[in-house]
């Protein structure tokens, strides 16, 4: 399964608040719960990716830290292969995962 974008996944703006966040994740899961669904295992993985991203955006602390990893990758896509600017991302990166912020994301 391929990591999308946690506020997509649950259909909410960047601004969404808590509340919002919480009913569109209830949504979700009811929608495509497996005891729903039990013969569609799309199904099974949209929930899973659904839950996925409400346990991180519902959590004061998780959603800053994943939102600070998506701003390190999008100031990448931009950067527009110059070394200099590859060089400050690459070194930024690096002292985020050796801080250990506890998400495990690809980000590229």
């Amino acid at each position: 399964m391929t990591k999308r974008d946690y506020y997509e996944v649950l259909g909410v703006p960047r601004s969404a608040d808590n509340t919002q966040i919480k009913k569109s994740y209830r949504r979700l899961a009811r929608k495509y719960h497996p005891d729903v669904n039990p013969d569609d295992p799309k199904a099974e993985d949209k929930f899973k990716e659904a839950t996925e991203a409400y346990e991180v955006l519902s959590n004061s602390e998780k959603r800053n830290r994943y939102d600070m990893f998506c701003n390190l990758k999008f100031l990448y896509k931009i950067s527009n292969n110059s070394s200099s600017k590859l060089s400050y991302v690459s070194s930024l990166t690096f002292s985020f995962r050796q801080k250990n912020l506890g998400i495990d994301m690809l980000l590229l």
